[in-house]
Parts: structure tokens; sequence; C-alpha cells
């Protein structure tokens, strides 16, 4: 009887011991220069092919006492304010008397009015003989917005151009040049395609201009007039100006890989080896003038479940000096390492294997730097029994993101090594066996007692 209630009791004081730096491979040394409760980092490549657990439930911070301090790892997507809204853009034709003139010297017959904000009101072109002159561009007035800009306002960093469809074929490039006294030029963006191809029952349109980061009041778009032909003109009907994200401050990064297996001419395997939070991709085709029909999937291990996450073209067409590429791929965010890229409807084989793309933002790491620095960042763990930490002090780190200063990755270290990402043989699950023996061995004792007191009472009716 004491045997069992000794085994319960031991059972139940039983408690699922805290990580260590050594249940961990690898660890960064983090630098702050203490003077602030919570930091923040940004997580880098080589920590998320590390981790193990798509979750991130590997990855702990130790200050020097060797105690696990509170953190919190977020999407800085989440805390992203909305973007301000386009704008469309006031614009103004351009026209040239005959093919071989420039833009320079068109420039000079035309008078351009302003208004005291320096806003082009219209353009006035000298006495023109030629009944049919040929559209060559536009000025673009994006005065307003520079003037915005000096009151912290972002600027664009995207130009959507829109055409009539009287002429549904069509590639172009064009030139954008830019100036701030609508007298002297210079490049902004030297080549860029817009195009409206149909191409195998599918239409490819691509309206989109990258802008750079400095812009100047005005902009000129022209394209390389190659005929006297009316359909040589790009008829734009709007420009819309497009801004980023005023409070994000990271570029997005892109993580390239090649096809680890073939499952036929068809399918294409990729292996990321990492739980990057993936919310872009492209595919990459090296033969030029290839347009493929495709379904890229993703799944959290090899054997799946596998999840669609795009469907549609990919293409990389050559036309003259014009270069075609499917623009990016957006998802929703997944952190899933086993990618596939199956060609539909496709015949033959590539001749060289398609290259996968994926876009990702690097997440960023709170933690309260509770206890003595430094601290150590550890991550990287196979152990199926580690949990995501839990604290009560999640809900300071969500409320007070602002008031977190940032903190430095310092050199790399090694903890457990890299034998702590391999899963271990299932430890033998002691507690239960003991479990089941402290249960038996109840039973057998009650059995015991019960067939005792059994011969006992027979016992005394028989004395009677």
């Amino acid at each position: 009887m004491k045997f069992f209630i000794g085994a319960l009791l031991f059972i139940c004081s039983q408690t699922i011991l805290a990580a260590t730096k050594d249940d961990f491979a690898y660890g960064y040394e983090v630098m702050t220069n203490g003077q602030s409760a919570i930091y923040s980092l940004d997580l880098n490549e080589t920590i998320y092919k590390g981790l193990t657990h798509h979750d991130r439930r590997d990855l702990r911070v130790f200050n020097n006492d060797n105690e696990i301090v509170p953190h919190l790892i977020r999407s800085k997507e989440k805390k992203a304010t909305q973007a301000t809204s386009p704008v469309k853009l006031a614009f103004f034709p351009i026209y040239k008397n005959t093919p071989s003139d420039t833009l320079d010297a068109v420039s000079q017959r035309i008078r351009i009015n302003t208004n005291a904000q320096g806003a082009i009101i219209d353009l006035n072109y000298a006495e023109n003989k030629k009944t049919t002159p040929l559209l060559a561009g536009y000025i673009i007035d994006i005065s307003s917005i520079i003037k915005e800009h000096a009151k912290s306002k972002p600027l664009p960093d995207k130009l959507t151009v829109n055409w009539k469809n009287s002429n549904p074929n069509f590639i172009k490039t064009v030139r954008l040049e830019g100036s701030n006294d609508l007298s002297r030029w210079h490049n902004v963006v030297s080549k860029a395609t817009l195009s409206n191809m149909q191409w195998q029952h599918h239409t490819l349109i691509q309206r989109d201009i990258t802008l750079p980061v400095r812009l100047p009041r005005y902009l000129r778009l022209s394209w390389r007039q190659e005929s006297t032909a009316s359909n040589e003109a790009l008829d734009i009907t709007s420009l819309v100006a497009h801004f980023p994200d005023s409070t994000q401050s990271q570029k997005r990064r892109w993580t390239m890989l090649r096809s680890i297996r073939n499952v036929d001419d068809a399918t294409y395997l990729f292996n990321s080896e990492s739980v990057l939070p993936v919310d872009r991709l492209n595919v990459q085709l090296s033969d030029n003038n290839s347009l493929l029909n495709v379904k890229i999937e993703s799944a959290p291990t090899k054997k799946g479940p596998w999840y669609k996450r795009y469907q549609g073209l990919i293409y990389n067409l050559q036309f003259s000096q014009n270069n075609l590429r499917n623009p990016n791929i957006h998802i929703s965010g997944t952190t899933h390492r086993h990618w596939r890229v199956q060609l539909l409807d496709y015949e033959g084989e590539l001749n060289e294997q398609p290259l996968l793309q994926l876009g990702w933002l690097a997440e960023e790491l709170l933690f309260v730097a509770n206890g003595k620095p430094p601290f150590i960042l550890a991550y990287g763990s196979a152990l199926t029994d580690i949990k995501k930490q839990d604290d009560a002090l999640y809900t300071l780190l969500k409320l007070t993101p602002d008031s977190a200063q940032a903190a430095q990755l310092g050199r790399k270290i090694e903890l457990g090594g890299a034998i702590k990402l391999k899963k271990s043989p299932a430890p033998l699950d002691w507690k239960n066996y003991i479990l089941w023996v402290v249960l038996v061995s109840g039973v057998g004792l009650l059995g015991f007692l019960v067939l005792r007191l059994y011969r006992q009472m027979a016992q005394v009716d028989s004395e009677k």
C-alpha cells in the first residue's frame, strides 16, 4: 500500500523541464545597449534554416544566467499602417511633325502654361502645317505629389498606365525622363515594357512601371517611333501613381531554389530547407520565348498534404528589343518547406529546369531584457516535446512594441550542435509504464484484500 501511494505522489510531482541552451543546435550573441526593457531584431535566413518547427517553437532567448526571457515573434506586415491611396495624374500629349523629330526639338515649339503652384495648365503648339501630327509621348505632372512629399508624405513607387483597347496586340518599350523646369530633361527610367498581347488564347498585360526613389516635378513618357502608322502610338486614357507603405522599412528578400528531383518531365520538386515566411512567388524560365500554364503547390512535409498556391501563366518572351516576364505572384503567407511546380497541358521537356523564387519579409523578434546581458538567441531543436513559450508578459510585448530599441545579432555560436536538428527515436514513456504498474499493483492489492476478507468471513461462519 505504501508503494502504491508513493508512486502516485512521484508521478504527480513531475513537471516538464524548461529547455536549456544545450537543447538547441545553434545560437547568436545579441548585442544591446543596456538602456531599454524591450529589444527587437530581425530574424535572418540562417535562423530560418536552423528552425525545425514551422511555428518557431524551437527558439528561445537566454540571459547571462542561462534563464529564458519572454519573447514574441511577429510579422512586420501586421504593424504596417494603411498605405497612401493611389492618385490619378494629369498628363498632356506631345506631338511630332515627322518621325525624325526629337522630343527636345518638339519641346522648343511648345509653350507650357503653368499656374502659380507650378501645375501644368495646358500645352500650346506653334503653328503646325502638318494635318496629321504623330503622338510621340506625354508630359506627366507630379508637382503636387512632390510638394506633399516635402510635408513627409511618401513618393510613389509605381506608375500604372491605362490605354484604349482599340489595338489589343502590342508590346512597347517606353522611357521616362524627368525635369524640374520643363526645359532640361534627364533619364529617370531608361527602359520599361508595356504590353497587351494575345498569346495561345491568353492575354498578357503589363501596365506597371517601377519608379526610382527620387523623382522630379515632371515626367516625360515616350517610346521609339518605328513607323508613321497610327497603331504605333500609345493612346493613354489614365495614369495612376501608387505609393509604398509609409511604415515599411525593410525590403522583401528573395531566395532562389533549384529543383531537387523531377517526378516526371512535367513536375519539379523543390525544398527550401527552412521555414521562411513566404508571401511572394516567381518562376524563372531560362528558355527564351517560353509560356507555360503551371500549378504551384506547397506542403509542410514531403509526404504532404499539398496546398495550391497559384495556377496560371508564367512566361519569358522576347520581342525584338523587348523582354516580357510574368510579374511576381502574391500568395497568402506560408512557412512550408516543400514546393512543387507542375506544367499543365505541356508536351515535351524544357531545355533547362525552372528556378523557383521565394519572396519573404523577415519577422521581428521582441524580447524582454530580464536579467544580466549578454543575451543569447538559441534556435534549432528537433525535440518533439519542446513547447512554444507561453508567458504572461506576452501582453506587455503586444501593448508596448513602439518602446522597443533595436538590438543587433553578434557572432554565431554552436550550442548543442547539428545533432539537435535530427529527430531521435521516441523516448521510453516511463511515466505511463510506472502508472500502469501502479494501477495493476493497486488492483492486485485490492483483490488480495477482498480475497483475504472473504476467507476470514468464511472461517467465522464455519466456526459457528
